[in-house]
């Protein structure tokens, strides 16, 4: 009985983490993003593996001069 306690906690604590990432990377992470085009007037974005997909239909409002890839 203990065993299958454990395993259901152990399930429900993983389930709350990747809800908990999830709403971070979707709802914090993006709105945090803001770049000062007079400190910065060149900005680019890199395409890499290591990266998420590209939105490019939100990359359309704020146009990047360089793409690294």
């Amino acid at each position: 009985m203990k065993k299958g306690c454990l395993i259901y906690t152990l399930n429900t604590l993983v389930a709350i983490t990747v809800s908990l990432v999830h709403v971070y990377r979707v709802f914090i992470i993006p709105s945090r993003i803001q770049i000062d085009k007079a400190k910065y007037p060149k900005t680019g974005i890199d395409i890499s593996k290591h990266n998420e997909k590209i939105d490019f239909k939100k990359l359309h409002k704020n146009p990047v001069d360089f793409i690294h890839i």
